[in-house]
């Protein structure tokens, strides 16, 4: 039998010759291998900088979300101290609260022909629903309205002090609310006056508040104590109308009588005989209402208008502020114009 020598299954290099092609065989491997190591990875491609971006991006919203989750405590403690304020979670309760408590305030006060009226309400969608795009649950909840707002109004007769009381007294409740207007109408010479307040209150529906609104007897002495800075213009009584002068009985017979000396020129302005009224936010800045009780007559003072001497020159608060001269004092509603105090 004849034997077959085999051929080795790799050619070793016998020569120079051979080992310079072996040498760069290797290499080209070596490169090649390489090459697809580096062009699977992506380092040198967009592919590879686009998830880097969407990996930044995806821990940066992590961690918003976890220190929106820290602050999440906190918003509720202040969400809940809103609702706290309102008058119940839905319709219903909050327009049944709302007749209560005012009818509540007019009848402590013994208003007569207390009226007290609800409007229809309105429901102010959240900004989110026009700003932002959701889908699923995001979409329910960013559709849900921030809060709903519920008109009222009341009216009433009494004294001064008592439609006076009714405004304080509605605008230092605690329960949320925005006084919308507020009209007197004098009536009977003005010894007694009639009142409607329009406001507006608001609730969050379907958030429950954990408190009763109601003022506490420690607020409600504070509440009447602040009412002493009205007291003098509510016992001025600026609606009150003059009495007519008394009629001059006829003389059964004229006798010429002799001319009386004329009286002496008056001195100065009668400030101490001029109220000052209110402050109105005019549609042309601020005024100052002043009143003459025993005259009658009336002013409306626009900033830089004079009286007398005296130039009005704005306001703060319930304190008016004038400048004679060089001076600058000031003059709280309810007071004449004579009682000033210099201002700082």
């Amino acid at each position: 039998m004849k034997r077959v020598a085999r051929k080795p299954l790799v050619r070793v290099p016998r020569g120079p010759r051979d080992a310079l092609i072996w040498t760069a065989g290797a290499a080209a491997i070596a490169i090649t291998v390489s090459l697809g190591y580096v062009v699977g990875a992506g380092s040198f491609s967009s592919e590879r900088a686009s998830l880097e971006s969407d990996r930044a991006d995806a821990l940066a919203a992590i961690t918003s979300m976890r220190d929106e989750n820290a602050k999440r405590p906190q918003l509720d403690r202040e969400l809940q101290s809103f609702v706290d304020r309102t008058l119940g979670s839905d319709l219903d309760a909050a327009d049944s609260a709302l007749r209560s408590r005012l009818n509540r305030i007019g009848e402590e006060l013994r208003l007569l022909d207390l009226s007290v009226k609800t409007d229809r309400a309105t429901v102010r969608p959240s900004p989110a629903k026009a700003e932002f795009q959701a889908r699923g649950s995001q979409k329910a909840l960013r559709d849900e309205p921030d809060f709903v707002e519920l008109p009222a109004s009341m009216s009433g007769e009494g004294t001064v002090d008592q439609v006076m009381r009714l405004v304080h007294r509605v605008q230092s409740e605690p329960w949320l609310k925005r006084l919308d207007g507020v009209r007197f109408e004098q009536s009977k010479a003005g010894e007694r006056v009639k009142v409607t307040i329009k406001l507006t209150t608001l609730f969050l529906p379907g958030k429950k508040a954990k408190a009763d609104a109601r003022p506490s007897d420690v607020e409600r002495a504070a509440i009447e104590q602040a009412f002493e800075r009205f007291r003098a213009m509510a016992n001025a009584n600026p609606f009150r109308v003059p009495p007519p002068p008394a009629p001059v009985p006829p003389t059964a017979v004229a006798v010429p009588q002799p001319t009386p000396p004329s009286p002496p020129p008056q001195l100065g302005f009668p400030y101490d005989q001029w109220l000052l009224t209110g402050l109105v936010d005019g549609p042309t800045g601020i005024e100052a209402w002043v009143r003459n009780p025993t005259t009658g007559e009336r002013r409306e003072l626009h900033i830089g208008h004079v009286i007398g001497e005296i130039t009005f020159t704005g306001s703060n608060g319930d304190i008016a502020e004038f400048s004679l001269g060089q001076d600058r004092f000031r003059i709280q509603v309810g007071l004449p114009l004579s009682t000033r105090t210099p201002a700082p």
